[in-house]
Order: C-alpha cells, then structure tokens, then sequence
C-alpha cells in the first residue's frame, strides 16, 4: 500500500478509536489524544500524496503550513489544528485535570472529523 493510505488507514483507525473511547469516561483522557492523533496522520496522508517532505512534528499547525503551501484551502482548518494540537499531551500526566470535559472531549472528535473528510476530500481530488 502507499504511504498516503497507508498514513490514511492510521488516521482514520485514530478517529474510530476516540468515538468508541467516548462510550467510557474512565478513558477520555485517551480518547482525546486520539483525535489529535486523527488530525495529525490525516494531514501527513495528503503532504505524502503531495510528495511534500515532512520533519517529524506532532504540531498541527506547522503541518497545516506545509499542506497550504501546496493547497492553500487548508486555511480553513487552521482554527481545529490550533485547538487539537494541545491534546497530543493534555490529560497524559497526572496534572491537576486528569480528564476532560465530555463537551471538550465531542467537539475535539468534531473538529477531528472535519479535518479527516476534508483531507478525503482533497486527496481524492489530487489522485
């Protein structure tokens, strides 16, 4: 498989994994990541197919920077990677907030989403 569904596949198993999570409170904290997770493997899935090299980062936004240089529609993800790049290592330590809130939690699996079918939609139309 190439490198883009392969990045595809992962990111697309990341979103699967925070909505099953949701389910459980015990594991928000887990489920949160994940959509972090989503985000980050969906944007490197369209930089590989644009054959845009990439250094090893798990910031949204410079990732995002790097896909409008080729696109620049992406801009209109910039506000989810700014709130989705903090939850690579929000609620992994035990600090004083050891979950978030369920409302914090649906609207990160939301703008997960989003970014997720955006890049779909882009990588359908860049094949």
């Amino acid at each position: 498989m190439q490198s883009h569904k392969l990045w595809l596949a992962k990111a697309e198993s990341d979103l699967r994994a925070s909505e099953y999570l949701v389910s459980d409170e015990l594991v928000w904290d887990v489920a949160i990541y994940h959509t972090q997770q989503c985000a980050e493997k969906a944007l490197k899935a369209f930089l590989a197919l644009a054959q845009r090299p990439f250094e090893k980062t798990h910031n949204l936004v410079k990732l995002l920077e790097l896909c409008m240089m080729h696109d620049p529609e992406f801009i209109v993800l910039r506000d989810e990677a700014e709130i989705l790049t903090p939850f690579l290592t929000a609620y992994r330590y035990p600090d004083a907030e050891l979950h978030p809130e369920k409302k914090v939690l649906e609207d990160a699996i939301v703008k997960a989403h989003r970014i997720l079918k955006f890049v779909q939609k882009k990588m359908i139309e860049e094949e």
